[in-house]
């Protein structure tokens, strides 16, 4: 499988990759563009409310000073099934994070790191105690939870749970699961903790919190949410919750909501921007049982005919990407993600695959197009003048299968072949093989779209050399010999690259009769694995030489390969 380490970005995306959405909206997911997307309500004028402050993108956000403890860092793999990681703070804090089924588009190493210390809050009595999740960015298809379980414990009234981005930018007040936990719904990455105070000592700050209008929405749910948690949980609340809401998700709707929709078909980046809020803003209604059926169905609607119309928009400006600046690695986790996040809800193809599987596909196929050029030449010395020289070379057109395995095989040309016996005549007979690429991969910076574009650190390509069949007669003194086709450079090839083959086996030259024919000892060898590659991301990609010698035996080889991308 292509490999695309690293990081976190847009997803698509990779980090690809990504596309820079309007300084106030939240990292855009993977997912969409525009064209086709469903048609949107006119946007009215809007009510008077206690809420402007929200839609006021010159506000200046409250940061905080964020300190890791590095020796309480936990990671782990979460499947596309789910799981749970937990981590404990230096203070016994525990801190749990549960992802449920297909909130993930493919497995993901997820990090929790606890907070040494936390400077900045503007409210609160106690410690505050938080958790750093990474990858940053990060956005789940389905909210995961996460628990804080205080070594100390906080009564309710006192608990006031929050998060910020990055490492400490724009604070906002995160949205409880009502019950008796500590428990945050967790939407995306970034860090999340609980501070012991009351939610009025807030008040004088309360319109600094959050850094977009999507976060000032969610401090505001945020806040009435935890206050209601608290009602309930103490035998006083009124019942009036969502009657208090209500005038909020109107002004958003006509004010965020509405517009972003409208732009979506500008581009991809703006309908990723539409596709993400109506995705968080459908999550946080229905965490908060807010909202008719028939309100979410038509933003479900909405966020379908962006999902499907933008989808392919966003490849093919992915593609662009690919073929015009050989950014190469962002445009598979891209897919997957629209993949996933298609399958998810349900937009599926006549053959019960997500919509984008077949059209996708057709973009990575031209985007991801190699040639892998080799040379070699490789000489056995034994004495003064016997011995042999033999050169080869291929060039290995390089394509993505559906298993998305990079592959290709191609003529291993023996370009020329010299075999020495000193005062004998001998007459040198060339003898070619087969060059096969096994597998072509990367290791990048990101694979995730929300971040920066990122940049591949290596290129791995698994491969079998081929097997050549020089082959010579030679006539001395009377007597002819004939020798089989055999592989000489081969024999050499391997002697000096046998580190690099998966399962080392036993390669030697012996003797017969005085002429020197090789013994692979590697009937079925393992890939050989080449690494450590000169990266150009141009047009020639990459590329590796090398000189091996080992003198003891009299084997000696040059050789060089290089990378090209020509995307289709």
């Amino acid at each position: 499988v292509v490999a695309t380490t690293a990081p976190e970005p847009a997803a698509v995306a990779p980090q690809t990759t990504s596309t820079v959405a309007p300084a106030e909206s939240p990292t855009a997911p993977a997912g969409a563009s525009p064209t086709e997307a469903a048609p949107a309500p006119e946007p009215t004028a809007a009510p008077a409310s206690d809420f402007d402050w929200v839609f006021d993108n010159a506000i200046v956000p409250l940061n905080l000073d964020v300190s890791l403890d590095a020796t309480g860092v936990v990671t782990a793999v979460i499947p596309v099934a789910g799981g749970e990681v937990t981590a404990t703070g230096a203070d016994g804090t525990r801190y749990t994070l549960t992802v449920p089924a297909n909130a993930l588009a493919n497995a993901t190493e997820i990090r929790l790191t606890p907070v040494a210390s936390l400077g900045g809050l503007p409210a609160g009595d106690g410690p505050a105690l938080a958790v750093q999740l990474a990858p940053e960015g990060l956005l789940f298809a389905e909210p995961a939870m996460l628990t804080i379980e205080p070594a100390t414990p906080i009564p309710v009234d006192e608990q006031i749970l929050f998060g910020y981005h990055g490492d400490g930018q724009g604070l906002f007040l995160a949205a409880p699961a009502m019950g008796e936990a500590i428990q945050i719904q967790v939407i995306h990455f970034s860090g999340y903790g609980v501070q012991k105070g009351f939610l009025a000592d807030l008040e004088p700050v309360r319109q600094r919190l959050g850094g977009s209008a999507m976060d000032r929405l969610a401090t505001e749910f945020g806040a009435l949410a935890q206050q209601e948690r608290v009602d309930q949980l103490m035998g006083r609340s009124d019942g009036t919750f969502a009657d208090r809401i209500e005038p909020l998700l109107d002004r958003f709707e006509q004010e965020v909501l509405i517009p972003r929709i409208q732009a979506a078909e500008e581009s991809c980046a703006n309908a990723r921007v539409a596709l993400e809020t109506i995705l968080s803003y459908m999550r946080q209604i229905q965490l908060m049982g807010l909202r008719p059926d028939a309100v979410d169905a038509h933003l479900n609607d909405v966020a379908m005919g962006l999902l499907d119309s933008g989808s392919l928009k966003c490849l093919e400006e992915e593609y662009e990407l690919c073929r015009d600046e050989h950014l190469i690695h962002r445009i598979i986790p891209l897919y997957f993600e629209i993949a996933h996040l298609q399958a998810v809800l349900g937009l599926e193809d006549g053959q019960g695959q997500p919509a984008i599987w077949e059209p996708g596909f057709a973009l990575i196929e031209r985007c991801l197009r190699f040639e892998l050029e080799f040379e070699s030449t490789a000489s056995f010395t034994e004495g003064p003048k016997d011995g042999y020289e033999s050169g080869v070379s291929a060039r290995v057109p390089i394509r993505i299968q559906r298993s998305f395995t990079l592959s290709g095989s191609s003529a291993l040309v023996n370009t020329f072949f010299q075999f020495r016996v000193d005062g004998c005549n001998v007459t040198s007979n060339r003898g070619g093989g087969t060059f096969e690429v096994e597998a072509l991969s990367w290791d990048a910076t990101t694979t995730n779209l929300s971040e920066n574009v990122g940049y591949v650190r290596d290129i791995t390509v698994a491969y079998y050399p081929g097997r050549t069949t020089e082959s010579f007669r030679v006539n001395c003194e009377g007597m002819t010999l004939n020798s089989p086709p055999s592989p000489h450079w081969t024999a050499v090839y391997i002697i000096l690259h046998v580190d690099e083959v998966g399962r080392p086996g036993s390669t030697a030259l012996v003797g017969l009769d005085d002429m020197w024919v090789p013994d692979l000892g590697l009937a079925n060898p393992d890939s050989f694995t080449w690494t450590d590659w000169r990266i150009l991301a141009d047009e020639l990609y990459a590329e590796k030489e090398w000189r091996l010698e080992d003198a003891a035996n009299g084997v000696l080889e040059i050789g060089f390969v290089r990378l090209h991308h020509r995307p289709g």
